[in-house]
């Protein structure tokens, strides 16, 4: 939960782009709905997903930003940490 809230602080520092509250999303965080389905209940048009696997000191973060219209990651990306 530490790197979720870091990247929602970088994000919604941004004054381009309106972030909802982490309140408001943290419900949603292992839920079995679609990105436009969460979409739809939060009223926004983009999701930001990611994964973090982490084994014998290296960890990786997979993110991926979808267009919650027609469900369409627009941009990914993938982070690789040396925890050593």
């Amino acid at each position: 939960e530490g790197l979720m809230s870091q990247v929602h602080a970088a994000l919604a520092a941004n004054e381009h782009l309106n972030v909802t509250s982490k309140t408001s999303s943290l419900p949603f965080r292992n839920s079995p709905k679609t990105a436009p389905a969460v979409a739809r209940e939060l009223g926004v048009g983009y999701i930001l997903e990611g994964t973090l696997a982490a084994l014998n000191g290296h960890a990786s973060v997979d993110v991926q930003l979808i267009r919650a219209d027609d469900d369409q990651v627009i941009w990914t990306k993938t982070f690789d940490l040396d925890l050593a």
